[in-house]
């Protein structure tokens, strides 16, 4: 297994050695991929990173949902990250961003993101 060290590795160090797991610093080339901890763009590659923990809110007032999404801009894919302590980053899509939601053990495609703002949570 290899960890793409990201700001809270700064804090808490790396794991155990007799985890046996390989550190490495962003973004980390792996074939046609950039796996970042931090969205960013990487010339001539496919980004995939974490850290924002991206949310979308679906409904309005007393019907509205708040959950974990993937958002995949035209430089990122922002992975989802779940449990109350990790929290959520409601997105706000650019013109040519998309969003999925995750929900029931499910992912689904939010329609008509692309060129709308998301609500504020």
């Amino acid at each position: 297994m290899t960890l793409v060290r990201g700001n809270h590795d700064a804090r808490a160090g790396d794991p155990p050695a007799a985890w046996a797991m390989a550190l490495v610093d962003e973004p980390w080339h792996f074939g046609p991929l950039a796996l970042c901890h931090h969205p960013q763009e990487v010339p001539g590659r496919a980004a995939i990173a974490g850290h924002a923990h991206p949310g979308v809110v679906l409904g309005s007032a007393a019907d509205r949902l708040r959950l974990p999404c993937f958002h995949v801009g035209p430089h990122c894919a922002v992975l989802p990250a779940f449990g109350s302590f990790t929290g959520l980053h409601v997105v706000r899509p650019g013109p040519d961003d998309r969003l999925w939601a995750v929900a029931q053990g499910r992912v689904w495609a939010v329609p008509g993101v692309a060129g709308r703002r998301a609500a504020r949570a």
